[in-house]
């Protein structure tokens, strides 16, 4: 669904939805949500979530809730995008991208990170149908090895307009605290890099304290904060 809002006949600000995603706002000023939300709340009333940068974010949600109901902040986030790459040191092991035997350790790797950072696999199919899709598309899956058993997984997005977008980023509780969730988000990061991405992003929940921490030390600066914010009452 792709929703757009023309003010005096010129365009002033657009939304995009590919159910059962979220609403993706951030191309939609404070000052335009209550049109957006006109529409949508008689076109699509089963909207499940929006998101985007707070302010537009929370001037899209206090519009929804005016007219439809409850809604309640679900993730806090932070939107950062590398500045200078800065691998770190002394981490044992070596990057290695994914192949076809990885794909089963991929794909349980991709439910353990929904399970514990959203409460579920979102989208369609299954984990492993989701990085199937996702490679097939030109992602790369980083894998962080140390004595040849991995550890630690990134996945990059191919460049789309000069950009990609670090994510997921798992590594499992066991090897948690030596760095390698680090040391392979910079390998992704150099690979996006050598496929020619001018800018290279990722973003993180604001609970999340570690993950705000650590990719700064590797050459990320925040560009802003965002929401995602859900359309039904907190649970």
């Amino acid at each position: 669904m792709l929703l757009s809002v023309h003010h005096n006949g010129v365009l002033a600000a657009a939304a995009l939805c590919t159910p059962p995603r979220d609403l993706i706002v951030s191309g939609l000023p404070a000052d335009c949500a209550a049109a957006a939300v006109e529409v949508l709340a008689s076109t699509h009333p089963q909207l499940p979530r929006a998101a985007g940068p707070r302010r537009e974010a929370e001037a899209f949600a206090q519009s929804w809730a005016e007219g439809t109901g409850a809604v309640h902040e679900r993730v806090a986030q932070r939107v950062f995008a590398l500045h200078q790459l800065t691998p770190p040191v002394g981490v044992p092991g070596a990057a290695l991208p994914a192949g076809a035997s990885d794909l089963e350790l991929l794909a349980r790797w991709r439910q353990d990170f929904a399970d514990e950072a959203t409460g579920g696999l979102r989208g369609h199919g299954t984990a492993l149908q989701q990085m199937k899709r996702s490679l097939a598309a030109g992602a790369a899956a980083m894998l962080w090895e140390v004595g040849g058993k991995s550890v630690a997984w990134a996945s990059v997005s191919a460049p789309v307009i000069g950009m990609s977008r670090i994510g997921p980023v798992y590594t499992p509780p066991q090897y948690r605290g030596h760095g390698y969730g680090s040391a392979v988000t910079a390998a992704a990061a150099s690979w996006a890099q050598q496929s020619c991405a001018k800018h290279v992003v990722l973003s993180t929940d604001l609970a999340n304290p570690i993950s705000n921490a650590v990719y700064p030390r590797i050459g990320f600066r925040p560009v802003h904060d965002a929401a995602e914010i859900a359309f039904t009452p907190a649970p």
